[in-house]
């Protein structure tokens, strides 16, 4: 049985349409995980550098997130907050955040980590003791922020903890009732008063845009071994 060519041209404009899609959104997430390995690589020579008094950081956001810092003071226990839905090993919770006071007389937000939420959202959750020190390492963040995701900032309630969906000090500090340092220090994993956590550099890793990207490739070529199969007429001998 042999087979003839016959061109569609319908058929050709709707293979060609989706095939220059699916090269396109391939080499789009290749160009996706190339910027990652290099935001990825960036954040990792900036965190091996030598920690430095968070009253010296360098200003420039380019500069700061992931800075290695040291803070010297003490906690302040008597008020903290509950950074809201949070998931760690499949588990809901919070993740917590406790105001540090500099020798300055500076606040500080520092993220501890992961706490698993009580049996309702009304209970506060088992907090692991805080051991006293007065010297702190860890490294800034600076997140994607919502400043406009708390309106009712619940800078009128009395009562601590308070569940909050933004770890913005530009809103936290209305909470306190002074102001904080503009920038989140994230505990060091090893600090003696870290909590569990998974703070990735960034959510999707460069395997995965590649993973994606093998996907899209594979579509073009199915789509047009598709095109060239049904191209082509059956001819009795």
């Amino acid at each position: 049985m042999n087979r003839s060519f016959l061109f569609d041209w319908k058929m050709a404009l709707f293979s060609g349409i989706f095939f220059s899609l699916f090269i396109v959104l391939g080499f789009w997430q290749l160009d996706r995980a190339s910027e990652k390995e290099v935001i990825i690589a960036a954040d990792e020579t900036r965190r091996n550098q030598s920690p430095v008094p968070i009253t010296d950081a360098p200003t420039g956001a380019g500069k700061l997130n992931g800075l290695p810092v040291l803070l010297h003071g003490q906690y302040e226990t008597g008020r903290f907050f509950l950074l809201d839905n949070r998931v760690l090993g499949g588990k809901v919770g919070f993740e917590l955040l406790l105001p540090f006071r500099l020798s300055s007389g500076q606040l500080v937000l520092v993220n501890r980590g992961f706490v698993v939420m009580g049996r309702t959202r009304d209970e506060t959750p088992f907090i692991p003791e805080l051991k006293a020190v007065t010297v702190v390492e860890g490294n800034l963040y600076l997140g994607q922020h919502n400043r406009f995701s708390l309106r009712e900032d619940g800078s009128e309630e009395t009562s601590w903890p308070r569940i909050v969906q933004d770890s913005d000090p530009e809103i936290l500090q209305r909470m306190l009732g002074e102001n904080l340092y503009p920038h989140v220090v994230r505990l060091k994993f090893d600090d003696p008063n870290a909590l569990p956590r998974y703070w990735p550099t960034t959510v999707m890793q460069p395997l995965k845009h590649e993973g994606y990207a093998f996907q899209w490739f594979a579509m073009a070529v199915a789509i047009t071994l598709a095109f060239t199969f049904f191209s082509f007429s059956k001819l009795d001998d």
